[in-house]
C-alpha cells in the first residue's frame, strides 16, 4: 500500500528497488538481519510492529501494525531493530525520538500529515503522529500505522515508552 500523496513520487523507489544484487556477507548478525527484513517484505512494504508499553496514564500494553515504505531511510532503520524508544511529545500532535545515529534521508512531498504517520524529520527525529494537520516541515516518510484506532489512548499525555520491533518477535 503507497501513502496516496505520494504515490507519482515513488517510480523512482520501486524501479531501484526492485533490482537484486548478491553482496558477500561478512558478519553473521548482518545476515540474520537481513533475512528478518526479506521476510516481513511484501509487494514493496515492510511491516513491524510498534509497541508501547506505558504512558502517563499508567502501564499499559497496546500492539499496533504498521506497513513501512521501501527505501533508503527504513532498511537502514529496520537494521536497528527491535529499537526500544523513549518518545517526548510534541505540540500535542506526535511522540518523537531522537536517534542516536542518522539516517539517510529522502524528502518527500507531504500535502498532509495524517493520524498514524510515521515520518522522519531531518534525520535523527523519529515521530509518529496522533492528529491531522497541514505540514510545516520537511519529512522522509517512514510508513504508517494501519490499525490508528486507539493510538491517541495509547500515547496519552507527555512522554511514552515504545519499540518497533519485526512482526515476528512476540512480547
Amino acid at each position: 500500500m503507497t501513502f496516496p500523496y505520494i504515490k507519482n513520487n515513488l517510480t523512482s523507489i520501486n524501479t531501484t528497488t526492485s533490482t537484486t544484487t548478491s553482496t558477500p556477507v561478512v558478519n553473521e548478525n548482518i545476515e540474520k538481519e537481513t533475512s528478518v527484513v526479506e521476510s516481513q517484505q511484501i509487494d514493496n512494504e515492510y511491516h513491524p510492529k510498534l509497541i508501547i508499553t506505558s504512558n502517563n496514564n499508567g502501564e499499559v500494553h497496546y500492539e499496533f501494525k504498521c506497513t513501512f515504505e521501501i527505501n533508503e531511510t527504513t532498511k537502514e532503520l529496520v537494521k536497528r531493530f527491535p529499537l526500544s524508544m523513549n518518545m517526548v511529545d510534541l505540540n500535542g500532535t506526535e511522540k518523537y525520538h531522537t536517534l542516536k545515529e542518522s539516517l539517510p534521508v529522502r524528502i518527500q512531498p507531504v500535502d498532509k500529515v495524517r493520524y498514524g504517520d510515521i515520518l522522519l524529520f531531518q534525520s535523527r527525529y523519529l515521530a509518529v503522529f496522533y492528529d491531522t494537520f497541514d505540514p510545516v516541515k520537511q519529512y522522509s516518510i517512514i510508513g504508517k500505522i494501519d490499525n490508528p484506532e486507539l493510538l491517541r489512548e495509547a500515547v496519552g499525555t507527555g512522554s511514552i515508552t515504545a519499540s518497533f520491533v519485526p512482526d515476528e518477535i512476540q512480547n
